[in-house]
C-alpha cells in the first residue's frame, strides 16, 4: 500500500511525546510497513453514528470470556469494568496492536500514526468510521466526541492517557491505560499491556496464547542463532535536538532484543536520561554509536535522514562502513519502540539478516 506522509506537526508530536525517538520515511528496502493514514485528511469533529455498524468492537463468538465485573491494575490506579465491554475506543498504537492481536476490533481509533502490514491485515485502517479522530497530542483529547461514541471502555498508553485526562475519560466510561517500562517482563511492556487488556475485554485465554506464540518465536529465533549471544544493539534516531538513544532494558525494545541475545551498549553518563530508558545525544556525540554490534536507526525527516548520511562522522563510523546499520522508517520506529503481539513477528523477519550477519 501507497506511503503517505504525515504533517510535520502531528509527527512531532506523536514521536517526540509518545516516543522520543523518531524515524526517517524511507529505509532502504528495510521498510517496515508501507501503509500510514494521512494527517491531510480532515478528522471529524464528532465521529459518525455509523461506526455502529462498521466498527464493531463486540468480541468474537468463538472466543472464551471471562467474569465480569474485572478489576485491573493501571497506571493510574485500579479500574474496574462492570460487563465484557463491546464498544471500545482506543487511543493509541499500541492498545489497538494488542486488541487486534487477541481478535478483538475497535469502534475508534486514531487516524495518523503510521499503520504498519500487522495492522492493515487485521483491520482496514481507511475506514473513517473506525478511524475518525486523531491520535491525542499535548494532553488535547477528543473528550466529548468519545463520549458521543458511548464507549464501554476506553484504552490507551500513559502519554494518550494522562493524570489530568485520565479523569475527564473515567467520567465517559472506564479507561485503562498502562506505563511503557519494561519492568520484569521477559521482552518488554508489550506482554503485561496484552495480559492487562485480556481481562478488561474478557479474552484472557486469547491473550496469554498471543503472548506465548510471541515468545516462542523469540525463543526459537534465539536458539537459531547463537553467535549473537553477547552482540549488542541500540535504537536510535536523528531529531532535531540530537541522537535519541535507547538506554538500559528498562525500554520495551531493548527488552524484546535482549529476548533475542542481543545486549545493550554501554553509553556511561553520556547523555541526558529520559523516558522509558532513552538517552538524548549531541551530534558531537555520534561515535559512542560504534560501540554498538547492531544499531537500528533512523530519523526525523527526509532532510535529517540526508544530514545524517551526510555526515562525515556518521559514514566513518565502522558500523556503517560493516553495514551492520538497519535503516528504519517511521512505521519501524514505532514497531521497535514499541513492541507488540501483533508487531514483533514482523520485526522479529526485518532483523534476520543482521542476526545473520553480527552472529557470523
Amino acid at each position: 500500500m501507497k506511503r503517505r506522509m504525515l504533517s510535520g506537526l502531528i509527527l512531532a508530536g506523536l514521536l517526540m511525546g509518545a516516543l522520543g525517538l523518531v524515524a526517517c520515511d524511507g529505509g532502504d528496502g528495510t521498510d517496515a510497513g508501507a501503509a500510514t493514514a494521512s494527517a491531510t485528511s480532515t478528522a471529524t469533529d464528532t465521529p459518525t453514528e455509523t461506526a455502529t455498524a462498521t466498527g464493531t468492537a463486540a468480541a468474537t463468538e468463538t472466543a472464551a470470556s471471562a467474569e465480569f465485573p474485572v478489576t485491573v491494575e493501571t497506571a493510574h490506579g485500579e479500574v474496574t469494568i462492570p460487563a465484557q465491554p463491546e464498544r471500545i475506543v482506543v487511543l493509541s498504537l499500541d492498545y489497538l496492536e494488542a486488541l487486534l492481536a487477541i481478535g478483538v476490533e475497535p469502534i475508534a481509533a486514531p487516524n495518523n500514526y503510521p499503520f504498519g502490514p500487522w495492522v492493515t491485515d487485521q483491520i482496514d485502517v481507511t475506514n473513517e468510521a473506525i478511524f475518525s479522530f486523531p491520535a491525542p497530542t499535548g494532553g488535547e483529547v477528543p473528550v466529548e466526541a468519545i463520549a458521543a461514541l458511548q464507549p464501554d471502555l476506553i484504552v490507551g498508553s500513559i502519554y494518550a492517557i494522562n493524570a489530568d485526562t485520565f479523569p475527564l475519560l473515567s467520567a465517559v466510561a472506564p479507561t485503562v491505560t498502562h506505563d511503557d517500562i519494561a519492568g520484569d517482563s521477559v521482552a518488554g511492556a508489550w506482554e503485561d499491556l496484552t495480559r492487562q487488556l485480556g481481562r478488561a475485554v474478557g479474552h484472557p485465554d486469547e491473550a496469554e496464547a498471543a503472548i506465548g506464540n510471541v515468545l516462542t518465536l523469540l525463543e526459537e529465533t534465539r536458539t537459531s542463532h547463537t553467535g549473537i549471544e553477547g552482540k549488542t544493539a541500540v535504537i536510535a534516531a536523528l531529531s532535531p535536538n540530537g541522537i535519541a538513544a535507547t538506554l538500559g532494558d528498562r525500554h520495551s525494545g531493548i527488552r524484546m532484543l535482549s529476548a533475542l541475545g542481543l545486549g545493550q551498549a554501554d553509553f556511561g553518563a553520556s547523555g541526558e536520561e529520559y523516558a522509558g530508558g532513552r538517552l538524548s545525544l549531541s551530534m558531537e556525540q555520534m561515535d559512542l554509536l560504534d560501540r554498538v554490534d547492531l544499531l537500528i536507526m533512523g530519523a526525523f525527516s527526509s532532510d535529517l535522514r540526508d544530514e545524517l548520511h551526510a555526515s562525515p562522522l556518521y559514514q566513518s563510523l565502522q558500523v556503517v562502513q560493516d553495514e551492520r546499520i538497519l535503516d528504519i522508517d517511521l512505521t519501524g520506529t514505532y514497531a521497535f519502540n514499541t513492541p507488540t503481539a501483533l508487531n514483533i513477528p514482523y520485526l522479529v523477519e526485518l532483523l534476520q539478516p543482521y542476526l545473520d550477519k553480527i552472529g557470523g
